[in-house]
């Protein structure tokens, strides 16, 4: 089974040189694995810029969702009935209605309609979270559908420029140092779930096609997976929702993370390959996958061969990219911070 086949690579990946986004458990665990990794002077840095843990500070990009434009105009940070993990617990260090509060609401209204995409309802800051990149395309380019200057790549890139000294570039702003961490602390684990990267399209009857190929029609995306149905709700919150660790489980995997080597290249190529390696494992996740026509919804049904075997491998896949997305997070901000 091609799940299997994955889980293959994952294990050979973490074994040489270098591979899914969370809920806010996972983006924790990403934080705490690589504050576990920081260089001394990294750990320094990080501590006195944020004043939080990388482990605490790794939700704050989803934390920032809760805050909504108001008919006056007015940004304004509310609890969600609809979406609780907006909020608490895992964004409590941040809604003590002081600097923290003001913060998040000055970050989303500075990142509202700075880019080209817009819902009327969200802003721009919601889009660098990801990259729709076709699973037949071999990684990630600019020139390619479901690429953007505002998506997870160059938002990523900015934040690292922003902690170099450098201004972001004009699809985002990003104030401070400190902004930039928060920013970085949840994209690098959001690059290492490939619905986040890579993307199946499919027509009206379910059948994959490449956007790239002729005209691209907008109505054969799915959002990532959000849009493809499966048995319990949609695809991309099935890879969202990580295992519920023990203690020591964490502790091992923590301990795992020192095995992990740097990648290889140029740090400012780090970026680009890990998305890319992402699409690459997106394709071997669709691999298997078959898909209804499209439903009156405006989504896919989607099955695979073997569904049980699906969740122990998908269960077995996300081990190892949780410990690589926090080897990798401070991996980059010990080039910072050597």
């Amino acid at each position: 089974m091609i799940l299997r086949i994955l889980t293959c690579v994952t294990v050979l990946l973490m074994t040489t040189s270098n591979g899914w986004a969370w809920g806010p458990k996972g983006h924790a665990l990403v934080g705490e694995i690589a504050d576990g990794q920081l260089s001394p002077n990294a750990k320094t840095q990080v501590s006195a810029i944020l004043g939080f843990t990388l482990s605490e500070s790794a939700t704050w990009l989803d934390c920032v969702k809760s805050v909504y434009k108001k008919p006056t105009g007015e940004f304004v940070f509310e609890e969600s009935t609809s979406h609780p993990e907006w909020t608490r617990p895992s964004c409590i260090p941040f809604m003590d209605g002081g600097p923290e509060i003001e913060r998040m609401q000055d970050y989303v209204s500075r990142n509202w309609s700075n880019c080209v995409y817009s819902s009327g309802t969200r802003g721009c800051h919601e889009s660098y979270h990801f990259a729709d990149i076709a699973i037949q395309r071999n990684g990630y380019a600019d020139d390619r559908i479901g690429a953007a200057k505002h998506d997870i790549v160059h938002a990523a890139n900015a934040a690292i420029a922003v902690l170099r000294g450098m201004p972001s570039p004009s699809s985002f702003s990003i104030k401070d140092k400190k902004e930039a961490i928060f920013i970085l602390a949840h994209l690098i684990g959001d690059m290492h779930q490939p619905l986040h990267v890579g993307s199946v399209y499919l027509d009206a009857d379910g059948k994959v096609v490449d956007p790239d190929a002729g005209t691209y029609d907008p109505a054969t995306e799915n959002r990532g997976g959000n849009d493809l149905v499966t048995g319990a709700g949609n695809l991309h919150s099935e890879w969202d929702s990580i295992p519920d660790y023990s203690a020591a489980q964490k502790t091992q995997m923590v301990s795992d993370a020192r095995l992990v080597p740097v990648t290889a290249g140029p740090a400012d190529k780090w970026i680009e390959a890990w998305a890319s390696e992402g699409i690459m494992n997106s394709r071997l996740i669709f691999a298997d996958a078959e898909y209804g026509a499209k439903l009156a919804t405006g989504k896919w049904p989607i099955s695979f061969e073997d569904p049980a075997l699906h969740v122990q491998d998908e269960n077995q896949i996300k081990r190892g990219q949780l410990i690589k997305a926090g080897v990798r997070l401070a991996q980059l901000l010990n080039t910072v911070w050597p």
